[in-house]
């Protein structure tokens, strides 16, 4: 299938079929195929970048919010981990997402995990600590979505435009999903029973198929299970790794981390 002479030394070097030597025409064969691999890697590159912007695209016309917000986005998991390591709330959070970085997974002693549920109070660095470890796989080309969950919820209802079931199946399919701030923590009931069906419908799938999946809460499994039944919380715990976020507060940690002795420029004040 190779194209040109680059190329097919290259395929034939591959496959142990061509060596080159070290006299003149050696040296220049050699960086022939050098300029071929280059090309080839580059090439691979670009497709994968122009599949995930493709990918991004299409999702973007069916949600109206299908990137990670700004405030996000900027974020690493070293200035992370900087700033929330200390915090012992945070630990096993940090923990896990290292070992995420590490295999693409984590293994408990109940099998394989390709997901991360972090649960508990708002500003708890929840969305924080998972959008760098989401991030990082958009960023080498494989399609995401990172969605709110009530914006979520609410593309899910606009059945006016025919799209719910596309809406659906990219959650369902896509390589990467991220679900930010599941569940309801004002509702005192459960959630409505199409609610219920069509994230138990994304859950299920996903689950089923492997799928990596991110999720934040500030709801406990327990209180999920109250909104959307056990058999949603069953899937996710299948699915994902669960971790309780507590602590500190982000806000103060980061109000502590910008301390400094600026105030001592200032007058004293006068009595």
């Amino acid at each position: 299938t190779a194209r040109t002479l680059p190329n097919l030394l290259l395929v034939m070097f591959r496959d142990g079929l061509y060596a080159h030597c070290d006299c003149d025409a050696g040296n220049v064969a050699a960086q022939a195929l050098e300029r071929a691999a280059s090309n080839l890697e580059a090439n691979e590159i670009a497709m994968r970048e122009t599949v995930a912007r493709s990918a991004r695209s299409r999702l973007e016309r069916i949600f109206d919010n299908a990137n990670v917000p700004n405030r996000f986005a900027d974020l690493t998991w070293n200035g992370y981990k900087a700033l929330a390591g200390g915090d012992e709330g945070k630990g096993m959070a940090i923990k896990a997402i290292d070992a995420y970085f590490a295999g693409d997974c984590i293994q408990t002693n109940r099998g394989k995990r390709v997901g991360i549920m972090l649960y508990g109070k708002s500003d708890m660095g929840k969305t924080g600590a998972l959008s760098p470890l989401f991030l990082h796989y958009i960023r080498q080309g494989k399609p995401g979505l990172w969605v709110q969950y009530n914006d979520l919820l609410a593309a899910l209802k606009q059945f006016e435009d025919g799209k719910v079931e596309e809406r659906v199946s990219a959650a369902k399919h896509t390589e990467f999903l991220f679900i930010d701030d599941f569940g309801d923590p004002s509702a005192q009931r459960q959630a409505t029973d199409y609610a219920r069906e069509v994230m138990f419908r994304i859950i299920d799938h996903r689950n089923n198929y492997q799928k990596p999946t991110f999720i934040t809460s500030n709801l406990t499994p327990a209180k999920l299970a109250e909104q959307f039944g056990d058999r949603i919380v069953k899937r996710v715990d299948e699915l994902c790794l669960s971790v309780e976020v507590s602590g500190t507060a982000m806000g103060e940690l980061i109000d502590e981390a910008h301390a400094t002795s600026k105030w001592d420029n200032y007058p004293p004040v006068m009595a």
